[in-house]
Order: C-alpha cells, then structure tokens, then sequence
C-alpha cells in the first residue's frame, strides 16, 4: 500500500513504513477521504491510538520537510516490526512502540517521546453484559479474576503479572481476546480509554465497557523508532525531530491523544490499582 506525497523529487528507496494490514481498514475509515498531512479533528468513532498516531508520524514527516515516497507495508506483529526495523527492512513503525523495547535494539535512532512515563493509562474492560464485574472497586476483589491479553506485549503482560491474578491467559489478536470475554473463559482485558460517553468500544457487534472508577497504569514511555540503515538516514532523522517539535509546541500532540480519548478527562481522578 502506498501513501502518495505531494512533491515526489528523490529517486532514493522509498520510506517504508510497517503497519497492521487488518488495522488499516480502521485508518482509511478515520480519515474519511481526508488528507492525513492537514487533519486537524482527532474525534470520531475510529480514533484509536494507532489511528492518530500514524496520521502524527506523517505529519511531522511533512513539517519537517521530508518530501520523498512512502510506503506503507503490512508487519502485523510488534515483535516482527521491531526486528524488521533494526535489519533496515522496514524504517518506521506506524505506531509507537515502548522504550523497554527499543533500548535493547540496534541500528536505530529513537525519537522524543509522544507519551511520556506515566501518561499511559488503560481500563480494565469488560463484556457489557457481565454487570457484577462493574461492581469491583479493589484489588483485592481484581485478584480473583482471569485476565487476557498478548504475552509479546511485554508491558501489558508484567503489569497484570504483577497483579497476582487468578490467571493471565495469551491471545494472538485482539479480535480473539474479546471473544474470549464473551465466551467467560477470561474476565478482562486492559485496553485505553475511548473517546465514547461511556467509553465503551464495540468488536464483532458486541459492546466492551471498563470497570468505573479505577485504571492502571503501564509504566514507560513510548516513541517513533527509525532505522539507519535507509540512505537518507540522517534527512529523515532530521525530519522527524523538526516535525515532532514543532506538533509539540503547536499542542498538536495532546491535542490528538485528547481528542481520540487516549488523553481521557474522564478518568483523570479514577483511582489506579496498580501502584
């Protein structure tokens, strides 16, 4: 899939970008045959973190004045598009990826952060139908409850270690974790907030709502993470620090995470039961 630019001047390999094939339905659904380099709106139904990002990372590519090709390639698994990156197979991520990743890896410049330590909160999400679950307010009551979530989301899997539930059960897909909700064979699943008034999401017509009240916290930070190994290595590179920079400044970031729910008011003062 190729994301066409403006101005196509350089005769260099193209920026290849790695995202989620499945996910880039959703992408083309946000965009609403808007032009990701000018959107300005981060609402709406398909505002999802990895959505916004991606419009972020393309923006600050063009204020920066990267103005080469890009391409977009289907790298459906974190682990993958980490690896692909350092061998210089893909050059970016189209989403952030944590810093406890990225400190290990090689061949790659790591840029500022988008979400800082401790901005990254997530809900602990429930089938809507389940209405006991909505009623626990403790630890001590979350204790007793099986979780599933990815055991290559590293994070995600050591926070809900860390909890010392009943149970951590390992799903590839995150279509296949909520079914696990729906079937009972796991009790929650941590995800980020929405940007809906109950911030609840729907998969496969059923509706997911986060136990009120209390969140967690997943600890680090998460960054854009580009490979050198591209020929303009270092013109990208400066791209994106320009670009990033200026998204800043203009509050386009927090605007952005805001906006789509990630950032969510609503949930500022809800108690975290991780800490």
């Amino acid at each position: 899939m190729t994301l066409a630019q403006p101005t196509k001047i350089k005769k260099n390999p193209p920026l290849l970008i790695g995202i989620h094939q499945s996910g880039q339905e959703n992408f083309n659904h946000f965009l609403k045959n808007r032009d990701p380099l000018t959107i300005d709106n981060f609402t709406g139904k398909f505002a999802y973190r990895d959505n916004i990002e991606q419009v972020l990372l393309l923006q600050a590519l063009h204020r920066g004045g990267y103005q080469a090709n890009i391409n977009l390639v289907s790298v459906d698994f974190y682990k993958r598009r980490l690896r692909l990156i350092e061998n210089g197979e893909v050059h970016l991520s189209g989403t952030t990826l944590w810093m406890a990743d990225l400190k290990t890896a090689n061949n790659i410049f790591i840029s500022p952060a988008l979400i800082k330590e401790g901005e990254f909160t997530a809900g602990l999400y429930v089938h809507a139908d389940k209405t006991p679950l909505l009623k626990l307010q403790t630890l001590q009551q979350i204790k007793k409850l099986h979780a599933v979530s990815n055991n290559n989301w590293l994070v995600d899997w050591q926070v809900l270690t860390k909890m010392n539930l009943a149970g951590v059960n390992h799903s590839g897909q995150f279509t296949l974790m909520t079914k696990m909700l729906i079937k009972g064979r796991a009790d929650f699943m941590l995800a980020p907030f929405y940007n809906t008034p109950d911030l609840s999401f729907r998969q496969d017509g059923e509706k997911f709502i986060p136990i009120p009240n209390i969140k967690v916290v997943l600890p680090g930070s998460r960054h854009f993470a580009l490979s050198n190994k591209h020929p303009d290595f270092e013109e990208i590179k400066r791209a994106l620090i320009k670009g990033f920079n200026l998204l800043s400044t203009e509050g386009i970031i927090q605007k952005a995470y805001t906006q789509s729910g990630f950032f969510n008011p609503q949930v500022k003062n809800w108690k975290i039961i991780n800490e």
